[in-house]
C-alpha cells in the first residue's frame, strides 16, 4: 500500500480534530452529500454525454466501454450522483500488530437497467503509540513499516490521559460513490 505511514498521519491529524467519545481517545464522523444533474446532450458514438447542473453550467463527460446500457441515456434524464465518506478513529490496549489494507468493491446496473453503479473503498490502518508527551499534547507513532511520526494532539481529544505507550491507534477510513440515471 503506498505511502502507508502518510495515510497514518492524515488519520492521526484527523483525530486530532475529532471530538472522543468513549473510555479511549476514539471518534467517528461521516459525510454524505448528492448532486444532480440534467442529461443536455448525448453522443452514442464517442460515448460523450454533456450535462446541465442547477446553476447553469455543464460539464461534459466520457463514458468507458465499462458503463453498462449507455444507448439508454437520453437528454432530459437526470443523473444523481451521491458521495459517503466515514473516518472512524480509536485507540485499543498493547497486543496487535500495526497493520495496513485497503479493499475496494465495484458494482454496475444489470443488462437492461439504465445506467447506473457505485464505487466503496475501506481502508485500514493502524499504528503503534511508541511516546507520549501529555504536558505538550504530542504523540509518537509506529506505523506498520516501522515508519515513526510525532503529531500534535488537538484539545479536542478530551481523554489523551487514557492512552498509554504501546496502546494501538487504528484508523478505518471508508469512501462511497454512486452514480444513477433515472427517466426524465
Amino acid at each position: 500500500m503506498r505511502n502507508i505511514i502518510g495515510s497514518l498521519a492524515v488519520a492521526s491529524l484527523l483525530l486530532s480534530s475529532l471530538p472522543a467519545f468513549a473510555e479511549k481517545p476514539g471518534a467517528m464522523v461521516s459525510e454524505e452529500r448528492t448532486a444532480s444533474a440534467t442529461v443536455a446532450a448525448v453522443n452514442q458514438e464517442t460515448r460523450e454525454v454533456t450535462l446541465k447542473t442547477a446553476d447553469g453550467g455543464s460539464l461534459t463527460f466520457k463514458a468507458g466501454p465499462e458503463v453498462r446500457n449507455f444507448a439508454q441515456v437520453k437528454v432530459g434524464d437526470k443523473v444523481t450522483a451521491t458521495t459517503y465518506q466515514e473516518l472512524a478513529i480509536f485507540v485499543t490496549p498493547p497486543g496487535e500488530t500495526p497493520s495496513a489494507s485497503e479493499s475496494e468493491v465495484l458494482s454496475r446496473a444489470a443488462l437492461g437497467q439504465k445506467p447506473a453503479g457505485s464505487y466503496s473503498r475501506t481502508v485500514d490502518i493502524s499504528a503503534t503509540v511508541e511516546a507520549l508527551d501529555l504536558k505538550n499534547r504530542k504523540v509518537t507513532l509506529r506505523g506498520p513499516k516501522g515508519n515513526t511520526v510525532t503529531l500534535d494532539v488537538g484539545e479536542q481529544v478530551k481523554r489523551l490521559d487514557k492512552v498509554k505507550v504501546g496502546d494501538i491507534v487504528a484508523a478505518e477510513y471508508t469512501e462511497v460513490v454512486e452514480i444513477s440515471v433515472s427517466k426524465k
